[in-house]
């Protein structure tokens, strides 16, 4: 009996000890302030506490750049170029840096410190994908590189490259949702479910977000090569001869000649143009990226257009300017190809076998003044200027910028390009911030104008063979008398 007490004596006192143990254990925080979260995240956070001083410098270096490049595009305006792109390049080494460890973190079964070996690569890692990268801008834009042969090689470093920034945007979309999830349980009072995720959700993550990259670049990859669409515009102009109706202008914009696209790609575009019968070729800027010398042949398929059978008219657009001298460009299209230039300058475009005609303008690009080129600038006054109210105009000018012009001369229509409808994303967020129209066909009729704008996604892509949330069209546009 006395020893079966003293058993239950010390089961008692175990019992009591276990109590005593969660007793003395310290409250999960309850609070909801935004210092209590931010305490807990910095204190609580395994992941967070997993990573070196090094990678927790690149992190913070991320979030500082991403402020930067934020409050850079809200004075865009203002802001030089360049200092843009000094930002984007430090807010992509930094989402690099803090994405390849994130990965490291995220696909380990503990998250302890990296060692010295996973140190080292996720250093190559990111060194390899920027060198990828820049290999590919640079490749991407070098004259040395135009030609069939060395085309494909382009390309595939572009495709290497924007898997890697496509798989960026994805994991930071995920991760921005799994913030903001995050922080709904946090005002729900349940401060306990702290950032990091389970592993297994980590794991899901980081998968999905290389899974989304690769999927999205090859079908961005497959879009741009592909052949374009044809896309048809009817619009009907108050002023527009009614024995002209049915008027066909067939719009090329933006093939951009260069290592990447090539004569067989421009033949396909102008083929596609011709066989919609039009009365009227519109080739409305960025027809080439790089100089005559290596590019000629190319841009020479357009000589083509000249059967449209009220002729092939064209305007420069800004690649025109980054292209080395212009001027011997402007020549060779006008003079060699035989296809006019409109600068600064209107034409009449008549009905066969009667004196009905409307005019047909065009300028310079926007940026052609601050090229700084003697005999180049943008002045749509001469081009739209003194333009009888009896009649209509229809005016080219690459930039969508030109239809305050537009408007303010009572242009019945404006056709332009440039935007490539954002061509990569989220590029499509900062075309929206500079450029007053976007995608499509505008109708500024509610605000008791007559004035119409078509804005084209452009026949093909500049740059990365690349295009998501859009595709190559050629537009043809049906003019008719306003009933």
């Amino acid at each position: 009996m006395t020893n079966d007490g003293d058993e239950n004596d010390e089961m008692t006192s175990c019992a009591s000890s276990v109590d005593e143990e969660h007793d003395t254990e310290p409250e999960k925080p309850t609070s909801t302030s935004l210092f209590s979260i931010l305490k807990s995240i910095w204190s609580r956070d395994v992941a967070w506490r997993a990573l070196d001083k090094r990678a927790k410098r690149k992190v913070v270096c991320a979030a500082i750049t991403a402020l930067c490049l934020i409050f850079s595009l809200a004075l865009f305006a203002v802001t030089p170029v360049f200092v843009i792109l000094i930002l984007v390049v430090a807010v992509f080494y930094g989402l690099s840096a803090y994405t390849v460890v994130r990965f490291v973190v995220k696909v380990r079964r503990n998250a302890k410190p990296m060692t010295s070996n996973e140190k080292v690569i996720v250093g190559v890692v990111i060194a390899l994908l920027w060198i990828i990268l820049v290999s590919a801008a640079l490749l991407g834009q070098s004259t040395a590189m135009i030609s069939e042969e060395r085309s494909s090689t382009v390309i595939f470093l572009w495709t290497l490259a924007l898997i890697w920034g496509h798989a960026l945007l994805f994991m930071a979309i995920l991760d921005l949702l799994h913030l903001v999830a995050w922080l709904g349980v946090c005002v729900a009072g349940k401060v306990d479910r702290l950032w990091p995720e389970p592993h297994r959700i980590g794991r899901v993550k980081a998968a999905a977000a290389l899974f989304a990259g690769v999927v999205t670049s090859l079908v961005g990859l497959t879009l741009a090569m592909s052949k374009p669409e044809i896309v048809h515009y009817d619009v009907h102009l108050a002023r527009f001869p009614a024995s002209m109706d049915g008027f066909r202008i067939a719009v090329l914009t933006d093939l951009h000649a260069s290592a990447t696209v090539s004569r067989e790609q421009f033949e396909v575009a102008v083929q596609l143009a011709l066989e919609q019968k039009p009365d009227v070729i519109a080739l409305v800027g960025d027809l080439m990226d790089g100089p005559l010398d290596k590019l000629a042949p190319t841009v020479s398929a357009l000589a083509a257009c000249n059967a449209a059978p009220s002729g092939c008219f064209w305007v420069s657009g800004n690649h025109l300017f980054l292209s080395p001298q212009p001027a011997r460009w402007t020549r060779f299209i006008n003079d060699t190809l035989g296809i006019r230039a409109l600068r600064n300058e209107r034409v009449r475009i008549y009905n066969n076998g009667t004196q009905d005609f409307f005019y047909l303008a065009g300028v310079d690009d926007w940026s052609a003044e601050s090229a700084g080129l003697p005999g180049f600038g943008a002045r749509p006054d001469l081009a739209l200027g003194g333009v009888e109210d009896d009649r209509e105009t229809v005016f080219l000018a690459h930039q969508p910028k030109h239809v305050v012009a537009a408007r303010q001369y009572d242009a019945g229509l404006h056709i332009s390009g440039h935007n490539h409808r954002g061509q990569v994303a989220p590029q499509h967020l900062l075309v929206m911030m500079t450029q007053p129209l976007f995608f499509g066909l505008y109708d500024f009729n509610a605000h008791g104008e007559r004035t119409q704008a078509i804005v084209t996604a452009g026949t093909y892509y500049w740059g990365p063979p690349m295009r998501t949330l859009s595709r190559n069209e050629v537009v043809v546009v049906d003019l008719f008398r306003e009933p």
